[in-house]
Order: structure tokens, then C-alpha cells, then sequence
């Protein structure tokens, strides 16, 4: 089932549920498929960690988990001083704006940010589209190394085309690039980094030291 093209800016919802305030930016169109927002809603008593699930035929990878008062609070300090959002909701922000510049990167569909009224947030999820058959850079470089080094190539390449659309990854290690079947290379775990007006030679100089030590 297709959600169709993901909306920019996402459409933001703000919702009371068990007791305290919900956050979504939705990135699809329509309504939500049945059991996503129950699946994100789920991770708020685990640690952070992620798993696939099926909502409305829509197969979807939901990661998050609960946040520690400490966590939060470095995390609010850093929205409210470099206006960043929390880690789900820029990660999902993150790798749409990859894809609205034709870059390959994880379909963000939904993310949440959940806490008390007038608290801290206590928990945060972000489910993207599952891409069958997609193993992690890392996992095939001892599994199938052949495939790896087709994988290495792709992934290089992929992070070269976000260096040259203004993205500094941050953390482009190869437990962050997705492979296919067909040995294309997809980005994740974007939160850390983001679009810059001029992106410096030390930026794209971490990147390519995190990825190769990573190999």
C-alpha cells in the first residue's frame, strides 16, 4: 500500500492521550494507517530500539523508546538554544528534506514526541517505510563480503551527494547506511545533522573519517 509522496512540511498534530501531550508531524497523506500511531505509541515503556511492523498493509520500521529526565533536558536545551528539534522528529524532518533533493534516504511517515502535561518529554518514536531485504553496511561486511564492498562504493557515493546538497550527516558510520538487494545504499539515522547554507571542509572532513573507520 502507498502513502503516496510525503508532505514538507509535515502536517503537526498535538494530541492529549493517557494522561499527557502527544506531538506528531504525520508525513504521509490522508489519514494515518490503523495501528501506527499505537505501534509508536508502544516504544514509550522500552529502551531505545526499534522493530517492523504491519498497519493497514503499510510495512513500516518504528523506532524510539523512553527518555530519561537527563536525556530530555539536554535535548530541550538543545531545541531551545539551537532550535533543534528532538531527536525522532529531526531525524524524520532530516531525511525528508534528503528526499525532497532526489538523495536516497529512509521515507519518514511518522514521529512523535510524548510527555506529561507542563513536564519534560518522557518518550519519542519515529516509524519510516520498511524496505525489505535492507541489511545495515556493518552487519554485511562479515557476512558477505562481496556484497560489502559493493555496498562501500554505494554508500560512499550516497554520502558524497548529500556533502554536495549542503547535508553534513554527523554520523556517518556504516551502521547508518542501508543496503538492498540491489546493493543501493539508503541514509538513516540523520538526527544529528542537517542542511547547512555553507557546509565547511571539517564537516565533510568528519563525515568521510567516521564512515571509513567505521569499515
Amino acid at each position: 500500500m502507498s502513502l503516496g509522496t510525503f508532505s514538507s512540511p509535515p502536517t503537526r498534530l498535538v494530541i492529549d492521550v493517557d494522561g499527557g501531550r502527544l506531538q506528531l508531524d504525520w508525513y504521509g497523506e490522508g489519514a494515518l494507517p490503523e495501528g501506527l500511531l499505537e505501534a509508536g505509541l508502544a516504544r514509550r515503556g522500552q529502551r531505545d530500539g526499534g522493530s517492523r511492523v504491519v498497519c493497514s498493509g503499510v510495512e513500516a520500521w518504528v523506532k524510539g523508546g523512553r527518555l530519561t529526565a537527563k536525556s530530555a533536558l539536554r535535548h530541550l536545551v538543545r531545541r531551545q538554544v539551537l532550535a533543534r528539534p528532538f531527536p525522532r522528529l529531526a531525524e524524520a524532518r532530516n531525511l525528508a528534506w534528503l528526499r525532497a533533493q532526489g538523495i536516497a534516504a529512509a521515507r519518514p511517515l511518522l514521529s512523535g514526541l510524548f510527555g506529561p502535561k507542563g513536564r519534560l518529554p518522557t518518550a519519542q518514536f519515529l516509524a519510516t517505510e520498511y524496505v525489505p531485504g535492507a541489511v545495515s553496511l556493518d552487519v554485511l561486511q562479515a557476512s558477505d563480503p562481496v556484497r560489502h564492498e559493493l555496498g562501500r562504493t554505494a554508500a560512499r557515493q550516497l554520502l558524497d551527494s548529500m556533502h554536495a546538497a549542503g547535508f553534513s550527516h554527523r554520523d556517518a558510520y556504516a551502521r547508518n547506511f542501508l543496503i538492498t538487494d540491489s546493493n543501493a545504499a539508503i541514509a538513516i539515522d540523520t538526527w544529528r545533522g542537517g542542511p547547512k547554507h555553507r557546509l565547511s571542509g571539517a564537516a565533510i572532513a568528519r563525515d568521510l573519517a567516521d564512515f571509513e573507520e567505521s569499515l
